[in-house]
């Protein structure tokens, strides 16, 4: 079974319906690069350049707000790769024309940067040090430090629990930036601003 077969079949469900098929499909756990691939499939039916009715756009953003909600749920993405996909289709609806109305509030601007900014696994000030470690690591490496071409990382090392955080803050910072103009409340904006005042130094 496909990603085209696997959306079509999720676009059937109804939300109480979507837990029981995805514990059939995936035993285990979903993995994270089939969401990733899940995801990517609203993407089509938000396009502004598709001819496809407003309504019928609004349904398909509030599938994307849904499922993202409900792999963060699951545990099956990390809140970093929900805020990001949370603000990447915010983003994504902004062009829409004309604009439509009733869409979930995680799929809005405010909403998507307000979840985003609630769940930053860091402060503003452990980023910047953390971002200066890693870059005081590279200098000092020797060829040592890197894995030889073609030879992956031993399995049984543990990532730096420091770079694993900073890598998320990045990913959020990098959705945050699409949506920043369009925030309209002050309070929200400056903290938003505040933040995406750092990514220089990363």
């Amino acid at each position: 079974m496909g990603i085209r077969e696997d959306f079509r079949q999720i676009q059937q469900l109804s939300h109480e319906q979507l837990a029981s098929w995805l514990d059939a499909r995936f035993p285990a756990s979903a993995p994270v690069q089939w969401w990733g691939a899940i995801f990517e499939e609203i993407e089509p039916g938000g396009n502004q350049f598709r001819d496809i009715p407003t309504g019928r756009r609004r349904d398909i953003f509030g599938l994307g707000g849904q499922l993202i909600g409900v792999a963060s749920e699951r545990g099956e993405v990390s809140p970093a790769l929900a805020a990001y996909w949370f603000l990447r289709l915010s983003a994504l609806a902004l062009k829409s024309s004309p604009k439509i109305a009733g869409l979930p509030e995680l799929i809005t601007p405010e909403g998507a940067a307000k979840w985003a900014l609630s769940i930053m696994p860091i402060s503003r000030e452990e980023v910047v040090e953390y971002a200066e470690e890693r870059a005081a690591a590279h200098q000092r490496a020797d060829d040592g430090f890197y894995a030889p071409v073609g030879v992956g990382a031993p399995l049984w090392e543990e990532p730096d629990p420091h770079i694993s955080k900073l890598q998320d803050v990045e990913r959020i910072l990098s959705a945050l930036e699409w949506v920043e103009n369009s925030l309209v409340d002050e309070e929200l904006h400056a903290e938003v601003e505040a933040w995406l005042s750092i990514r220089p130094r990363l």
